[in-house]
């Protein structure tokens, strides 16, 4: 099911919103904790201690040029999972029509031959 498709009730739409905010925030957290410990690191390793667990940076372009590569490579990370969700979902939903046709069309085929058995 789809959430804007255009013949569903508004619980079934709530319930589909909701499975696929639980579903993106499952995957949060799984690149959260994948990929925030290498960037504390890089950071770490950037930047110069001054005491306290704290860090100075100089050169004032190296934390924004670090979040740029940081929003890079999380969207060349994430982009492509994502796309493969959606898809593998739309291709389930499309699998599931067709061999529904498929049911019907057998069905009906079934009733034909009957039909033309009798008469």
């Amino acid at each position: 099911m789809e959430l804007l498709e255009p013949h569903i009730t508004l619980k079934a739409r709530l319930k589909c919103f909701v499975i696929g905010i639980i579903k993106a925030f499952l995957l949060c957290i799984l690149v959260f904790f994948i990929w925030w410990p290498i960037t504390v690191a890089i950071l770490v390793g950037v930047g110069h201690s001054i005491g306290a667990g704290q860090y100075q940076y100089n050169h004032w372009p190296e934390p924004q040029i670090f979040k740029l590569i940081l929003g890079f490579t999380l969207g060349l990370l994430v982009t492509p999972v994502v796309v493969l969700l959606a898809l593998a979902a739309k291709g389930r939903q499309y699998t599931d029509s067709v061999a529904a046709q498929n049911s019907q069309h057998v069905r009906l085929t079934k009733e034909a031959e009957t039909l033309t058995t009798v008469v």
